[in-house]
């Protein structure tokens, strides 16, 4: 190799170890630093918990965050159903979760009950005069606002039961009166009072107004839905029993008239 070759290779190694160390130099200057954490979608989980959760390294350069980790992190709550984690320059971290929904307050027996996820996940044992959902650890329990505790509909009879908090609800019944009640319109319900679900096909809904209504499986529950509301307002202070277990077959009892 020519004395002139030796000294372009040469030149070209040195500026390439300049311009690899004044990289390595700005990605761990003080100009790329995380400085701000912000959260997006936290409603019933506060900010505190959810930067301290997410671990974000003190000092940590933007550029080689690993924002994976902190994603998995997060994944570790209970409450958190998913969770995304990005950047914005120059100094700005962004997570975004996606809260669990409570959907029902499963009677485990001894007059406790636990409350399952509408993903149907266990989120912890549950008071339901206070609102209060148990967590793991010395962390104080969360406290479901009024608005939302109105909506978490008691589920009985269930049998078999062995709720862990962050676990997959792992019981047919359970799950099915989950599904039923996430397919159900927001009229119906919001008139039910308790779920009763001994098995899958033994599945009622007890309505505020004193109405039972056999509904057994959740599959066609929207057909169920409107067949149910018709009954509902044609037979109005009349039905008491209505079953839809059969969506082409619906019947219903009443104080006078028959079906």
């Amino acid at each position: 190799m020519s004395m002139r070759r030796r000294l372009l290779a040469a030149g070209v190694l040195v500026a390439v170890l300049i311009s690899a160390f004044g990289l390595n130099a700005l990605l761990h200057s003080r100009l790329l630093r995380v400085t701000e954490v912000r959260v997006e979608g936290a409603h019933l989980l506060t900010r505190s918990e959810v930067t301290t959760m997410a671990a974000v390294p003190a000092g940590a350069s933007l550029p080689l965050l690993n924002t994976r980790h902190i994603e998995q992190n997060l994944s570790r709550e209970v409450w958190i159903r998913s969770a995304t984690v990005s950047r914005k320059l120059a100094h700005k971290v962004i997570i975004t979760i996606k809260e669990r929904s409570p959907a029902l307050a499963v009677e485990t027996g001894k007059g406790a009950s636990w409350l399952v996820s509408a993903d149907k996940v266990w989120l912890g044992s549950y008071d339901l005069r206070s609102g209060a959902v148990q967590r793991t650890g010395k962390r104080a329990p969360l406290v479901l606002p009024a608005e939302l505790r109105a909506q978490v509909i008691p589920l009985t009879d269930v049998e078999g039961l062995r709720p862990q908090a962050g676990k997959a609800a792992n019981n047919s019944a359970v799950n099915n009166a989950v599904a039923i009640s996430s397919g159900l319109s927001a009229e119906l319900r919001a008139q039910i009072k308790s779920i009763s679900a001994p098995d899958v096909v033994s599945t009622t809904l007890y309505l505020r107004s004193g109405v039972e209504v056999d509904i057994g499986s959740a599959e066609q529950i929207a057909d169920k839905d409107t067949i149910i509301r018709q009954i509902l307002k044609e037979q109005a202070g009349k039905v008491t029993l209505i079953n839809v277990t059969t969506v082409d077959k619906p019947t219903w009892r009443g104080l006078e008239t028959k079906p």
